[in-house]
């Protein structure tokens, strides 16, 4: 009886830990307001913002109001702004003009790739602490428009790993974000 009870726990714990990925064709269908940007969001998710604080550098601050942020609904499923570090988070951002131009300098051979049907390039972002650890693609749209999606690689809580570093496999959700990017709204 206690083993049954354990391994049932175990189970429901990868259930709740780690996201599946979405079927394909399944989520409801976002379009972001700000951005016009259309994907589809994954059911266990939530669109919120990040909050806007005064100890943000301004480019950070300028561009902010844009970011579209997912959260795992068990961490925050309302759309009130969260702060930065305050659960892991896949964030959804375009990026025009110089920030654009800046990321071309990332389109290189070796981190080039294809995600159902988009040619991206995904970038290692896994040095540091367990919380900076990133999955961390740009989709290419236009010279002057690409798409960033970066989610953390692992949970944490307030800001802290937690004991396990449980990864979050928020690579295969941004591989079905991206998959889905409506291309009328690239």
């Amino acid at each position: 009886m206690i083993r049954a009870l354990l391994i049932a726990g175990a189970v429901l714990s990868l259930l709740v830990i780690h996201p599946i990925a979405l079927p394909a064709g399944e989520g409801q269908l976002y379009t972001d307001a700000a951005t016009g940007l259309s994907f589809r969001l994954p059911p266990n998710f939530s669109v919120t913002r990040f909050q806007d604080t005064p100890h943000l550098q301004p480019g950070i601050r300028a561009v902010l109001p844009n970011v579209i942020v997912l959260t795992e609904r068990r961490f925050h499923a309302t759309k009130d702004p969260i702060s930065i570090g305050s659960f892991p988070t896949i964030t959804v951002d375009v990026l025009t003009g110089e920030r654009a131009k800046f990321n071309q300098l990332f389109f290189k051979p070796e981190f080039s790739t294809t995600i159902r049907g988009h040619a991206v390039y995904e970038l290692p972002v896994t040095n540091g602490p367990k919380t900076q650890q990133l999955f961390y693609y740009l989709v290419p749209v236009s010279p002057e428009r690409i798409i960033e999606i970066a989610g953390h690689r692992y949970y944490f809580e307030r800001g802290k790993a937690t004991e396990a570093g449980q990864p979050t496999r928020y690579d295969a959700v941004i591989a079905e974000i991206i998959g889905s990017l409506n291309p009328q709204t690239l």
